[in-house]
């Protein structure tokens, strides 16, 4: 259930805003924190088994890392239809390393473009 969904209920429950005692801030920073608390340590770990069990299955997926004092720095990966799309169609057009920074402040790259024949690739 969303964050807003939640507090539109206890605001229903509670006969208003003002006899509800937090405010939507509070709840949205409550769930923030919640969120961030069920982070564990073995994040990276995690990440790399699953990409590694999906190497193990596709014998043309790639995995690049870049660690620093055992700390990962760098992921990229592809599956054989990037790989494939990649060979036959060439150029990265576009990507864009902005988009949703995680709660370690390493942003997640999404790599999208358009082919020769215009069809959209992610």
């Amino acid at each position: 259930m969303k964050t807003s969904q939640i507090v539109n209920v206890a605001v229903s429950e509670a006969g208003g805003y003002d006899n509800l005692g937090y405010t939507r801030k509070d709840a949205y920073n409550y769930d923030d924190k919640e969120r961030k608390e069920q982070i564990s340590e073995g994040d990276a770990a995690k990440a790399l088994a699953y990409l590694q069990a999906k190497c193990s299955a596709d014998e043309h997926f790639v995995i690049e890392l870049k660690k620093d004092d055992d700390r990962l720095i760098n992921i990229l990966w592809a599956d054989s239809v990037s790989v494939a799309d990649y060979a036959c169609l060439g150029e990265l057009l576009s990507f864009d390393a902005t988009y949703k920074r995680n709660i370690y402040q390493i942003p997640l790259v999404i790599f999208s473009g358009t082919c020769p024949s215009h069809i959209q690739l992610s």
